[in-house]
């Protein structure tokens, strides 16, 4: 009688329907998403150092000048995989390692009882990666002319099983990999819609960035300014709606010593209150609300000798908006919280700051948008220091001008800062100083919420007069030099 194992590879032998190899040699990393920890040691104990080959596989190939004339497909029969899976998942017992479905997995399963005359040949039995590549390399390819034995409906779809198997890891790599690009593209539209509308580019009801067919005559004829729906503004005229109370944008940047990550010597805020641009017009990339920026710059007291010069040349001298201010160390949570209350960094006789006194503003503490580049360790930083702005109850956005920049531009990635003041023809000097990078970060946040409800193309590089004055409108209109014209 012949034994279980014997038994089960003339079973195999037998089956039709076959999984990729590539697909089990990738099972730790490629489909089990258990995590690093879990995925290594899944690894050491089945597939590292050749101990996958240890099991009894009985490996098939495919190779087929008329449908994979590339290279050789190894396969192995799927019963056989199941039980593989079912033997490590039981050394496992708390970790999820599940057999993957064929509709979560395109190609995963190679079945060949259609194919009848088409089925894979098997191979040599290896004991190793490199005994199966010796194998591999001593195979020969299948020249008979296809079209003389099978019709072509035949053919056609035996090339796309053999295609969808050869490419399941690649293609699920690619389907994770646009998966993410879209939820992040989704991010980024969000973020910029909550930014226009905090900024008065667009209605609190418009969620809609491709919005191109609203009735634009009233406002751009100028008798309305609040009921038009516009997807592209004038840059010379004020914006049409208004987001209330009106939210202030603080900007901050922090710079580290350069040898210790942990050792903060500068700090930059910037602030741009939404109520002192109400009435002016943004004009050509935001320029004019750019004016309306308020600008700090502090250095710490005990880390002022401490400069970076090895790894980015620092700039802590050459504060361009201001005059630096010197703290202890111990006063920076108080001195940075002071510009997230009233009034927000304005000085005392202001406009602002009248605006925003107590007795006037009895616990009304204004919307604040944060901005940063790539914030997120911005913020880390200033925990650090002993401030956490998301505990701020009146934060309502975190804008990033990396991301907005990525989405906008289609380029995508982490640009620099440098990168995205060049793309708003921003000219920026005296980078990596706190005060002049949050300056400039808040400056190119507002430049590019206006340029995409102008048309402007992020990363043109062409300076104001270069810009062309027409833009297209929808439903066949169009402005030119402020006047309206019906195509």
């Amino acid at each position: 009688m012949a034994d279980s194992e014997t038994l089960s590879t003339r079973e195999d032998t037998r089956s039709k329907r076959f999984w990729s190899f590539d697909v089990v040699r990738a099972l730790p990393w490629a489909v089990w998403k258990v995590g690093k920890v879990h995925s290594g040691q899944v690894a050491a104990r089945f597939f590292d150092n050749d101990k996958l080959y240890n099991e009894p596989w009985q490996l098939h190939y495919f190779w087929v000048e008329e449908v994979n004339h590339n290279k050789a497909l190894i396969l192995v029969p799927e019963q056989q995989v199941h039980r593989f899976i079912d033997k490590v998942d039981k050394a496992f017992p708390r970790v999820p390692l599940r057999v993957p479905q064929e509709k979560d997995w395109p190609g995963l399963v190679a079945d060949f009882t259609s194919f009848r005359g088409m089925e894979p040949y098997e191979l040599t039995p290896v004991g190793s990666k490199d005994e199966l590549e010796e194998v591999k390399s001593q195979l020969e390819m299948d020249t008979a002319p296809l079209a003389e034995i099978y019709d072509t409906d035949f053919i056609r779809a035996l090339k796309k099983m053999i295609g969808e198997s050869a490419n399941c890891l690649t293609w699920k790599k690619k389907k994770a990999t646009q998966e993410a690009k879209t939820k992040r593209e989704a991010a980024a539209a969000a973020a910029l819609m909550k930014l226009q509308k905090c900024l008065g580019l667009r209605a609190q009801d418009d969620d809609d960035l491709a919005s191109e067919f609203f009735t634009l005559a009233p406002y751009l004829m100028g008798t309305s300014t609040d009921s038009a729906d516009v997807t592209l503004l004038p840059i010379d005229r004020k914006v049409p709606w208004a987001y209330s109370p009106p939210p202030v944008f603080i900007s901050v940047d922090v710079e580290a010593y350069e040898r210790d990550q942990d050792i903060v010597t500068e700090i930059g805020i910037s602030i741009l209150d939404v109520a002192d641009i109400s009435t002016i017009a943004p004009g050509h990339l935001a320029k004019f609300w750019c004016d309306k920026i308020r600008s700090k710059h502090f250095r710490i007291a005990e880390y002022m000798h401490l400069v970076n010069r090895e790894f980015v040349r620092g700039c802590e001298e050459n504060f361009r908006f201001g005059n630096s201010e010197v703290i202890r160390l111990a006063q920076a949570p108080a001195v940075i919280a002071s510009y997230f209350r009233p009034p927000y960094g304005a000085p005392p006789t202001s406009p602002v700051a009248r605006r925003t006194a107590p007795a006037a503003h009895i616990a009304t503490n204004r919307p604040i948008v944060f901005v940063g580049h790539a914030p997120s360790s911005d913020i880390k930083w200033l925990r650090k220091l002993g401030y956490d702005i998301t505990n701020l109850a009146s934060l309502i956005s975190t804008q990033d001008t990396a991301q907005l920049h990525g989405f906008l531009s289609g380029k995508g990635g982490n640009p620099g800062l440098s990168t995205v003041l060049d793309d708003v023809n921003i000219e920026a000097w005296y980078l990596h100083n706190a005060g002049n990078d949050a300056r400039y970060t808040l400056a190119a946040c507002l430049a590019m919420a206006v340029a995409h409800r102008q048309g402007t193309n992020i990363g043109t590089g062409l300076p104001q007069e270069h810009q062309q004055p027409t833009q297209q409108w929808a439903r066949g209109l169009q402005v030119e030099e402020g006047d309206l014209v019906v195509l």
